[in-house]
């Protein structure tokens, strides 16, 4: 099983774990620090390195061939839209398959195809045998036929003849078939939540789409309502996002979930600051819906030290940026640090992966900053 397609199918048809890792022994990372995949099959662990070749064919991607990376990132956006898979890929600077290959590959790692048209050589073959030993490990042992059963007679001269010139009748419609099957479930199970779903949907999303939009804009609209804005980045990469926000800064809490299609546009966070009394604080990734006067409600930016995340700010570039607005970033301890964010005037924390009762620590140092902040830009303070 040294085919990394194999053992990728092996263990993902079967419901074994596969992890993102730092080395050949190393520890369980996330996908930009990650080195290769481990996956625990029942026989043992088994490593694949992200730059080794498999035998899918691609003419999107460098060299022609599928590397391990490219095809364990499409496998983890399967549930993506093309165009977010397309968006996501570029952004991580790896790869992307298009849809047909994506659709041909995650058929045939789930087991869902027996066949794929773009694996070569003998993968698809070894596959096959290699689930049948892992099934084999957890199946029983099939039962012989009983050795009693009447044996086939053989054929005789006269109905070899008569077989011979038989002829088969065939109009327009038998003609058109192939004599190979084609599985077409996965294209099936693609079209359905990528095109019929969001069609028999439609008509529900404008009304939800402009109650959305509508909250969004009376949320940010000057006057009465003067809730301080944080911003936060759209990059999928980012540890911040709209998914785990507030459970962050309002509990003290960090879940490392990637953002996800289905997060709100705009969230509402309470802090009870011992010195600014009660605040609500709006958070957006997006300024899409900006108008000039926000920018002054603006007290906090969490960057990941990509430039373009301020291509639509008021501030573009970021040097200018985090002089009028304070800016923080996340980072896991022990990761390198991107060189952006030593040049920035950015305050960075950073996450123990694994002791979450640190996080509340992490986040009271960072009220701590903001309201020191607001304080200097004259927000009242509690009496």
């Amino acid at each position: 099983m040294s085919d990394p397609l194999v053992v990728l199918r092996t263990a993902l048809a079967g419901n074994h774990k596969v992890e993102i890792v730092s080395g050949p022994s190393g520890e369980v990372v996330d996908f930009a620090t990650g080195q290769g995949l481990r996956a625990l099959l029942p026989d043992g662990e088994v490593f694949l390195p992200f730059e080794q070749a498999t035998r899918f064919e691609s003419e999107t991607v460098e060299g022609g061939v599928l590397d391990v990376k490219t095809a364990w990132f499409a496998w983890v956006h399967k549930n993506a839209g093309i165009t977010d898979y397309i968006s996501a890929a570029e952004e991580q600077g790896i790869g992307h398959l298009r849809f047909l290959e994506r659709t041909d590959l995650i058929s045939w790692l789930d087991g869902s195809s027996a066949e794929s048209e773009f694996i070569k050589g003998d993968a698809v073959a070894a596959s096959g045998a290699a689930i049948s030993e892992a099934a084999g490990a957890t199946q029983a042992t099939a039962v012989p036929a009983p050795s009693g059963r009447v044996e086939k007679r053989p054929m005789s001269e006269d109905m070899k003849a008569i077989y011979e010139k038989e002829k088969q009748l065939a109009n327009h419609n038998t003609v058109l078939h192939g004599s190979k099957k084609i599985n077409f479930s996965g294209v099936s199970a693609q079209s359905h939540r990528e095109i019929i779903h969001p069609f028999k949907s439609s008509s529900k999303r404008p009304a939800a789409e402009a109650r959305t939009a509508g909250a969004t804009q009376a949320a940010l609209q000057p006057g009465k309502n003067q809730d301080p804005i944080i911003l936060l980045s759209p990059s999928p990469s980012s540890m911040i996002n709209m998914a785990n926000v507030k459970e962050f800064l309002e509990n003290g809490v960090f879940d490392p979930v990637l953002r996800q299609a289905g997060s709100p546009n705009l969230l509402r966070i309470s802090r009870k600051s011992p010195v600014l009394g009660n605040l609500r604080f709006i958070v957006v990734d997006s300024t899409e819906k900006f108008k000039p006067e926000y920018w002054n409600r603006v007290v906090a930016v969490f960057a990941t030290g990509q430039a373009w995340q301020f291509n639509s700010y008021k501030w573009s570039d970021p040097n200018t940026l985090f002089h009028h607005v304070l800016g923080f970033a996340l980072v896991y301890k022990g990761d390198q640090m991107p060189q952006q964010l030593k040049e920035w005037n950015v305050k960075v924390e950073t996450l123990d992966r694994v002791h979450r009762f640190r996080d509340r620590e992490l986040v009271e140092r960072i009220w701590d900053r903001l309201e020191a902040n607001m304080i200097a830009r004259g927000w009242p303070v509690k009496r």
